[in-house]
């Protein structure tokens, strides 16, 4: 009894242990991806654009990862202008999604 309470024990903190890593490394990708378009910005370009790497086009549904990267690249002062979506032939997606300087931006056309 003692050991199934202890592989319980151990599978709990693992399992939090693996959320909280999971976290910190989606923290540390929004971050890359802010600095990444500030950094365009304050080299005065009026276009940016970045690449995604994303799972399979077997799935369905919502897509927060993307629209939380979209929303983070436009928070620093880009508009989402178009976007383009290819795969391989196993199934992997990427997308291309190309920005430009919001109306008012310093900069902006």
């Amino acid at each position: 009894m003692d050991f199934a309470k202890n592989v319980k024990g151990f599978a709990r903190g693992a399992a939090r242990r693996f959320t909280e890593v999971v976290a910190s490394m989606k923290q540390a990708k929004i971050q890359s991806i802010r600095d990444d378009a500030q950094k365009a910005i304050d080299e005065g370009r009026v276009v940016f654009v970045y690449r995604i790497n994303g799972g399979s086009l077997d799935y369905s549904g919502s897509l927060d990862g993307l629209a939380e990267y979209i929303e983070v690249i436009e928070t620093v002062g880009w508009r989402l202008d178009q976007s383009t979506f290819t795969h391989d032939k196993e199934g992997a997606t990427s997308a291309f999604l190309t920005f430009r300087r919001a109306e008012g931006s310093v900069g902006a056309r």
